[in-house]
């Protein structure tokens, strides 16, 4: 099963941004050479669906994160390295919202954290013939 995955993180505060990136960088480094190139081609895809670099604070102070069809599964290196991201996040106290889309929809995964959570993230299914 393939999934389509956003991830966006937020605050007002930049300075638990910055922190949330320099954990980024650190547990990356930590990483196999394997799961840094698949976190790398997804990184990729991200930037190229959403035209900016995912984990760049910028002007509007959040991070965003958008993958289609990638095997979203708890366990996977690759994925368990974004699982950890968020968590951090949460541990920040930063705001966030973190969706996967299944085939099914009632397979899908939403959550929202954080003090200023906004829900932003807006979903509409569609089939195009």
């Amino acid at each position: 099963m393939y999934s389509d995955v956003a991830i966006k993180i937020y605050s007002s505060d930049e300075e638990k941004l910055q922190e949330l990136l320099t954990f980024h960088d650190l547990k990356f480094q930590s990483l196999t050479e394997e799961t840094k190139d698949q976190i790398w081609r997804l990184k990729e895809q991200s930037e190229e669906l959403t035209d900016r670099p995912i984990f760049d604070v910028d002007s509007e102070e959040q991070i965003v994160f958008y993958i289609q069809a990638v095997k979203w599964y708890s366990g996977l290196p690759t994925i368990d390295f974004f699982d950890a991201l968020i968590e951090k996040a949460k541990e920040l106290g930063l705001s966030g919202e973190f969706y996967v889309l299944n085939d099914e929809p009632e397979d899908d995964y939403r959550e929202n954290f954080g003090p200023e959570c906004i829900n932003s993230i807006r979903i509409h299914r569609e089939i195009f013939l």
